[in-house]
């Protein structure tokens, strides 16, 4: 069952919430920081596998599934991430997820909402995750890039279009609509672009600057600004400045 001051957040902060969890790469610190943040699952996996790092967590009572991916964590990250080119998506990314991720699918409830969420890399496996559920017939997968790169060309974009895919980029790269936003993009993702809503975060002018702490402290920026504060933004705010506060470990610096 999911805590209610975690339904209760936005779903930027309950996305980021998530993120940061998967960033421990541990089942017990993971389990731990679910259960203390989000609440407890009726069902949870950790998928760790060469590349890639992701955990599925299934709350029964609000039928909701939550999908997390870990950021580029070893070697064979790196080097998928450089393996770019050609196709509607990144080469590299598409590969591993096609690996590690498909397998998990028939997992997934077919009913519930879906988020799927992650930061850097994981932010990138995010939104193909999400393309794979709507392919695979899952009718209400929602997912959020936190300061990743794009992997779409203009053929992944209209792909993710025709399938109604749901994907929000929350950006630190000062420059992601006019320059390549990391060596990912660099190294052949030709006319790429991020798909979906982009919320321009602050921060410096690579994809590189956003630890996690400097990624929560920006969200708060966010979430401040006068178009868009109200009550419940404001509570995430509040929230996010008491775990920078208090030290908490939830977030790595």
């Amino acid at each position: 069952m999911m805590k209610p001051e975690f339904t209760e957040r936005s779903r930027h902060v309950q996305a980021w919430i998530i993120s940061m969890i998967v960033s421990w790469d541990d089942f017990d610190k993971i389990t731990t920081l679910l259960e203390k943040y989000v609440g407890i699952p009726t069902r949870m996996k950790l998928y760790q596998k060469d590349i890639d790092t992701f955990f599925t967590a299934w709350y029964e009572k609000e039928n909701r599934t939550l999908i997390a991916f870990d950021g580029t964590k070893n070697a064979g990250a790196w080097i998928s991430d450089f393996i770019a080119i050609g196709g509607k998506f990144h080469q590299g990314i598409k590969s591993a997820m096609d690996d590690v991720f498909m397998p998990a699918i028939k997992t997934i409830e077919k009913l519930s909402y879906v988020m799927s969420t992650g930061q850097s890399r994981g932010g990138a496996d995010a939104l193909y995750a999400n393309y794979l559920l709507r392919k695979a017939g899952l009718p209400d997968v929602e997912s959020w890039n936190f300061s990743g790169p794009y992997i779409t060309t203009p053929e992944g974009k209209e792909a993710c279009k025709r399938l109604g895919v749901r994907h929000t980029n929350f950006l630190t790269d000062a420059f992601s609509h006019s320059l390549p936003s990391d060596p990912t993009d660099e190294a052949g993702v030709l006319h790429g672009d991020h798909y979906g809503p982009v919320e321009q975060l602050l921060g410096g002018s690579s994809v590189f600057d956003h630890s996690y702490l400097n990624m929560t402290k920006n969200l708060i920026y966010w979430l401040l600004q006068p178009e868009r504060v109200n009550d419940r933004f404001i509570e995430d705010a509040k929230f996010l400045a008491n775990l920078i506060r208090h030290g908490n470990d939830l977030i790595k610096k």
